[in-house]
């Protein structure tokens, strides 16, 4: 169960709102939890890893930090998506909103989630984009971009 005050990392930034659990963590039989974490936008039918897919390209494929829209964690496989980001190294998501039974298994397992307008959820994932570092201070309970913008 990943614990931080404060948490430095590049971030997904993946803005799309309603963003299910099946497409989090597709069925993907003889792939890892680590590989089943946006395995259809990670890999192609055939299994190889897609080069042009944001979520292997450095630094995004070390984020431990995922923005993302509305409704993050809508559907019926909350604790598999859960499962396959933590595996995948992705302890703290920052969203517009949350599916309840997906906040509900992340919290309990102990992923982090924080919730922000869509205006700064935009803001923060330009910062992103760029490949800088996000940092999530818990305890001024802030998001910092790496130019200082704080939300």
């Amino acid at each position: 169960m990943p614990h931080f005050a404060t948490l430095t990392s590049p971030a997904i930034p993946w803005l799309h709102d309603n963003i299910d659990t099946d497409f989090i963590a597709p069925a993907m039989p003889g792939r890892s939890l680590d590989e089943r974490a946006f395995g259809l936008l990670r890999f192609s039918e055939g299994g190889a890893q897609r080069a042009e897919s944001l979520f292997n390209r450095a630094p995004f494929d070390r984020a431990a930090i995922l923005i993302a829209g509305r409704n993050f964690g809508a559907g019926p496989q909350a604790q598999s998506a859960v499962d396959a980001l933590l595996a995948h190294g992705v302890i703290c998501i920052v969203a517009n909103s949350f599916a309840s039974p997906f906040a509900a298994r992340a919290r309990a397992a102990g992923l982090a989630l924080g919730t922000v307008d869509r205006e700064a959820a935009a803001a923060i994932a330009d910062a992103a984009i760029e490949g800088d570092a996000i940092t999530v201070d818990r305890r001024q309970e802030a998001i910092v971009t790496a130019n200082g913008e704080r939300f």
